[in-house]
């Protein structure tokens, strides 16, 4: 059986969301060139993932490599890591798309940069159809274009989560940010405007549509915007410097099939003492944890 780079790609892909069901192997009459590097036999992939996900052997990276590699033994792959991160992609990417990586991770909103400098290539049918059953639908749609095809696989939540010292603050108490900042000391970037859209999205604001793809739509503040802003303001006013109890953080490796279940993937960064929490219910209401619970980074190939 020839083995082609294309689905040794398409395979990866497949374990890296918690399936190896995509075949790897194909009729030894299948053409060994049909573009975009495909070839038979021993095959080099070329991988760019941050830093933290490739730091030793134990890594995010590697651990999925090696048990790509346990469960199709037959394979003969070589696996050349590099460290490019998701936020950088699309530009380094876009350099010279020819001599990108084979798979790379990307922020999904670098989606319409990489599709107009041809550097990447959407899901194969097989790949869609896992897609779509091993994912929600607002994940799917993360990766989704508007041209209705998909491109890459979601590999972690485009929202961010808060850290707490559960000494300090009950369950109850993380329920509301005015009770959070009354009983321990909070440490928030404010200044990141990235993070503020949770406050003014709680208080009724849409960004984009309902879906969040009607550019025509726009950004609509709301009736309560200017009461949001003014609460923030105080809050910034009253601030004092402190002990960091919490930070709202991006994490790497919490699992496709549980990426809105917090509690799953993260124990190991957290100490007995801390937990985690959505940003406050009351900015931020399950209808809006559901929109915003899709992924930020996403697995691609290049053409």
């Amino acid at each position: 059986m020839a083995f082609t780079k294309r689905k040794a790609f398409a395979a990866i892909m497949a374990a890296t969301i918690g399936s190896v069901s995509l075949v790897a192997c194909s009729d030894s009459s299948e053409s060994t060139s049909s573009g975009g590097g495909d070839a038979t036999g021993p095959v080099t992939l070329t991988v760019w993932t941050s830093q933290e996900d490739q730091t030793d052997n134990d890594a995010w990276l590697q651990t999925m490599q090696a048990k790509f590699e346990e469960a199709n033994p037959d394979l003969d792959i070589t696996w050349k890591n590099s460290v490019v991160s998701a936020a950088d992609a699309a530009d380094t990417v876009s350099q010279d798309p020819s001599a990108a990586a084979d798979v790379y991770l990307f922020a999904n909103d670098q989606l319409g940069s990489l599709l107009s400098s041809g550097a990447i290539g959407q899901l194969s049918d097989n790949g869609e159809k896992q897609l779509k059953e091993q994912t929600e639908e607002n994940l799917a749609n993360s990766v989704k274009h508007t041209d209705g095809n998909y491109y890459g696989l979601p590999y972690e939540p485009n929202t961010w989560f808060m850290y707490y010292d559960k000494s300090k603050l009950s369950e109850e108490d993380v329920k509301s940010f005015d009770t959070m900042l009354e009983k321990a000391k909070v440490s928030f970037p404010m200044s990141n405007s990235w993070y503020l859209g949770a406050f003014y999205a709680g208080a009724g604001a849409t960004f984009f549509g309902a879906d969040g793809l009607d550019e025509s739509a726009g950004v609509q503040a709301g009736d309560k915007a200017a009461a949001v802003t003014k609460y923030l303001a105080e809050v910034v006013q009253n601030r004092t410097s402190s002990t960091m109890l919490m930070v709202p953080v991006w994490v790497h490796w919490v699992p496709m099939l549980t990426l809105c279940s917090p509690e799953h993937g993260m124990q190991r960064m957290l100490s007995r003492r801390s937990a985690i929490t959505w940003v406050s219910p009351r900015f931020l209401p399950s209808s809006w944890m559901a929109k915003t619970c899709r992924s930020r980074h996403s697995l691609a190939r290049r053409l």
